[in-house]
């Protein structure tokens, strides 16, 4: 696992348990009310499963992260990426309107294989080597303030050997961001990514 993957695996753990434990409070931006489709830039490319039981969905939040409020959830049969991340399943579902949400499993033990879902490539969540993935199109500014012009990166692209770091600007720091964006630190105003594994 490359440093990208630790780092950006450590920091979304830390966020998804804050979400999960502050999931009374009401989300800062709204999104789809529903679940949908997985959007066509993923198609065929990641493993994904299939939810057995109804769950709830939390939209990303400014900054990073993701924050349910119990009003929006997947139903029995919805159709997600799975992500394998700290020994355990955790996955992505995308609202009505394309936007990315984390899927609110156990805080412990995150979406429990054949109980929470069904896969056929979800084998084995601690030995599977991880993508990190954009999972909706993001903007990057060469100023922490997020003056100047952006560098779009678009949903579903793939990032390996860059270093994520979280907060209320998240940054992408590498080689890959230098040559799509003219400058080696990113900063945005939101990133919402996922640690994708391939079918």
């Amino acid at each position: 696992m490359n440093s990208l993957s630790i780092r950006a695996g450590v920091v979304a753990a830390a966020l998804l348990a804050a979400a999960c434990s502050s999931s009374s409070s009401s989300p800062s931006t709204s999104h789809g009310s529903e679940a949908g489709p997985i959007p066509q830039a993923f198609a065929a490319k990641w493993c994904t499963g299939t939810l057995k039981t109804d769950k709830e969905l939390m939209p990303p939040q400014k900054g990073g992260g993701w924050l349910g409020d119990g009003s929006v959830h997947a139903p029995a049969g919805t159709t997600f990426l799975v992500s394998p991340e700290f020994g355990q399943w955790n996955g992505y579902a995308f609202l009505s309107d394309g936007t990315p949400a984390a899927i609110a499993g156990d805080i412990q033990t995150g979406l429990a294989a054949g109980t929470d879902f069904t896969s056929t490539c979800a084998t084995d969540p601690n030995t599977m080597s991880t993508h990190f993935i954009l999972l909706a199109p993001a903007q990057l500014y060469a100023k922490a303030d997020l003056s100047g012009t952006p560098c779009s990166l678009a949903v579903g692209l793939e990032l390996t050997n860059a270093v994520y770091s979280g907060g209320d600007v998240p940054q992408l720091a590498g080689d890959q961001i230098q040559a799509r964006c003219g400058f080696r630190t990113g900063y945005a105003s939101t990133l919402s990514y996922g640690m994708l594994i391939t079918p």
